[in-house]
């Protein structure tokens, strides 16, 4: 039987074709089938084996078809891509836009995306580049757009060369044009700052453009220096003008024209303090002329001829003051007036500063002076005048402070100066038996006969008890005297009398005469040498007899 699909021999009870694999129905399986050999043969179809070279020709269209489709594809891909689109927007200037789009799409993270971007980015820079040298765009709009291109990555790293010399070359180019006068200074400082903007994109561009800003700022300054001077030469200030010019340095535009007037003022300037300084010197007036010299040198530094001039008249001038102090302090020598000749020895020191004459002069009138007042102060300490001699030599120290004579005098008077007894220490007093001693230096302590003692060191008027009034102080052997004066109070009884005894650590070393209305003022000194202790004993005949105790003294 044959196969109905093929058309080929199938062995009787075969279930399927075995050259094509179709189902074969089973002999019988229907009342209108026909055997083989009665169905009518169809004619059987010869095949032919394609050619290779046909095979060949359908591989190749099937493969041209596939890259035409890619082709095709990629080339979609690269116009509708988003790095082709930013690259576009940078260059047409809308920059957040297209950093926006640039940073969403994540271009920088993607391969292909990175790769179209930097490949236009490039593109974009060399055309930006060839339109600046063709004049089409100018400086500002050429590194802006570099320093957006270099801040993106995308680039190759020569650009950020070429946006570096670029920069450099303009900013040279301004200083070049600023520094002749083609450019003004707003000109210069409003494009040095618009390139300064474009720090925005990180391309630090002020390492340029701060030093050029500062030499156009520093030219600025020298060209409104020149034209202050300039007003102040026209107005007579030579000083304000030879100061302002002085300053105008090499650098500057106006430097020639500076120098020119500079030298000018000088000359002016010399020739005014010159004729100033010759009329003090006719008033015989050097220290206005050095005042006004050493002002000019100030100005005109090292100038020769204001040099020489001031030294003559410094010469003049000492001669002026020593000649002067010295006919002075001679005469107040011979008469004594040692202070004031000192005054004016040293006043006429001050204005010179160092003089040998008027040095040694100095020094020969301390040393009369002090001899003078030690010698004085030596007589007032023989007289027991103690705070005369030491008021003395404080008014000494006032002149000569540190004078050593006269400080070690000072140190001896003090020393050998008596204790009042008002400073001694008071240990016992009487307190109700015989009424309490009296209270010191208060009340007008005057005498019988009209004397006053209230000038005394120290005085009391006493209040005198038949049984004794007494004082007693600690003297710690220090002392070897006790002086004092007693006397009759004014309003004494004509029938009362009173007296003084002093004890020595409780021995009795002195009793005074009996003190009555007509006794005049009794001076004691007594013999306390290594006492201790010392007590002042009031005793009376009688009740309420009153007297003068003054200028009680302790003497070491």
């Amino acid at each position: 039987m044959f196969c109905k699909k093929c058309g080929k021999i199938v062995k009787e009870g075969a279930a399927f074709c075995a050259s094509c694999g179709a189902p074969v129905a089973a002999a019988g399986a229907s009342s209108g089938s026909t055997s083989p050999a009665e169905r009518p043969r169809r004619p059987r179809k010869e095949h032919v084996p394609m050619s290779k070279k046909k095979k060949t020709c359908i591989i190749l269209s099937a493969v041209a078809g596939l890259l035409i489709a890619a082709v095709i594809s990629g080339l979609v891909y690269y116009l509708q891509s988003p790095a082709r689109k930013a690259a576009a927007l940078f260059a047409d200037g809308d920059t957040a836009a297209a950093w926006d789009l640039y940073l969403e799409e994540g271009i920088k993270d993607n391969k292909l995306q990175s790769w179209i971007f930097s490949g236009r980015m490039n593109s974009e820079c060399k055309k930006a580049k060839t339109e600046y040298d063709n004049n089409e765009i100018d400086c500002i709009s050429l590194l802006g757009f570099l320093s957006t291109a270099i801040s993106t990555d995308g680039v190759d790293e020569s650009w950020k060369n070429t946006y570096n010399e670029i920069l450099n070359q303009r900013c040279d180019v301004i200083k070049t044009a600023f520094a002749s006068g083609e450019m003004d200074y707003s000109t210069a400082t409003e494009e040095l700052m618009a390139l300064e903007t474009l720090d925005l994109y990180g391309t630090n561009p002020e390492k340029y453009t701060d030093s050029t800003l500062a030499l156009v700022e520093n030219k600025q300054a020298q060209l409104t220096e020149y034209n202050d001077a300039m007003e102040m030469y026209e107005s007579g200030d030579l000083e304000g003008a030879i100061e302002r010019l002085s300053s105008i340095d090499e650098g500057s535009p106006k430097y020639a024209e500076a120098q020119e007037k500079y030298a000018a003022a000088v000359e002016a300037y010399r020739s005014d303090v010159v004729q100033n300084v010759n009329d003090f010197i006719e008033r015989n007036d050097f220290s206005q002329a050095i005042i006004l010299l050493k002002h000019a040198l100030r100005i005109l530094d090292g100038d020769d001829e204001l040099t020489g001039m001031l030294e003559s008249c410094e010469e003049s001038y000492a001669e002026d003051v020593r000649y002067e102090a010295m006919t002075r302090s001679t005469e107040l020598i011979a008469d004594k007036e040692y202070a004031q000749a000192l005054k004016v020895l040293a006043e006429a020191l001050d204005k010179l500063g160092q003089d040998l004459t008027l040095q040694s002069a100095y020094d020969d009138c301390v040393s009369v002076y002090v001899k003078d007042i030690v010698a004085k102060a030596d007589q007032l300490m023989q007289d027991k005048a103690f705070s005369d001699a030491i008021s003395l030599v404080n008014t000494a120290l006032q002149v000569l402070p540190n004078n050593s004579d006269l400080l070690a005098k000072k140190t001896e008077l003090e020393e050998a100066r008596p204790l009042s007894i008002t400073d001694a220490l008071m240990i016992n007093s009487t307190l109700f038996y015989g009424g309490p001693f009296p209270e010191w230096n208060s009340g007008a302590p005057i005498d019988t006969f009209g004397n006053d003692y209230s000038r005394a060191a120290n005085y009391a008027i006493l209040g005198c008890w038949n049984d004794g009034t007494y004082e007693e102080y600690r003297v710690y052997g220090k002392y070897a005297t006790i002086t004092g004066t007693i006397a009759p109070y004014y309003d004494t009884h004509v029938d009362r009398t009173w007296w003084l005894q002093i004890y020595a650590d409780d021995r009795l070393v002195y009793t005074s005469p009996v003190v009555g209305r007509k006794t005049d003022a009794i001076d004691f000194s007594v013999n306390i040498s290594g006492a201790d202790y010392i007590k002042l004993v009031i005793t009376s005949d009688g009740y309420s007899v009153h007297g003068i105790l003054s200028n009680v003294l302790l003497w070491k």
